[in-house]
């Protein structure tokens, strides 16, 4: 039931800090986090940090999302700004995800929090309609 803090990863760290691998900890138990988020109606990233602790996750998640022709899942990512999102999208393009195909198989929505703090109308209408649609489910 503790929240194990570490990366789950094994591979890519000195021997001296591999007492960050999730691992380490012998409370750890595997949990299938993939397999948890196959088949949802809605996705949402709120923020993200696109490195190796959280490559395996982006990677296998938006691989599933952009092969998914089965279903068209809502697609919601919230990220600072307009270079984040390029960040986002550059990382997905890096790793070979097509995001024609992401595009393709989900209805994508990036908001901006630093538009939300300007009060943005757009990014606020995103917001609340994020929001009507989580309530509804």
């Amino acid at each position: 039931g503790n929240i194990i803090l570490g990366m789950e990863t094994d591979r890519g760290v000195d021997d001296r800090y591999s007492f960050l691998y999730k691992t380490q900890n012998r409370q750890y138990r595997h949990t299938d986090i993939l397999k948890d988020l196959r088949d949802k109606d809605e996705y949402v990233f709120f923020g993200h940090s696109l490195n190796g602790m959280d490559y395996t996750y982006f990677k296998s998640i938006f691989g599933i999302l952009a092969s998914n022709t089965l279903s068209t899942p809502g697609l919601t990512i919230i990220t600072k700004d307009v270079n984040a999102e390029n960040s986002f999208k550059n990382f997905l393009r890096r790793e070979y995800i097509s995001l024609q195909s992401l595009y393709s198989n989900t209805v994508p929505t990036f908001i901006l929090t630093d538009e939300i703090y300007r009060q943005s109308d757009t990014e606020i209408n995103k917001v609340q309609k994020l929001l009507g649609h989580i309530n509804a489910m």
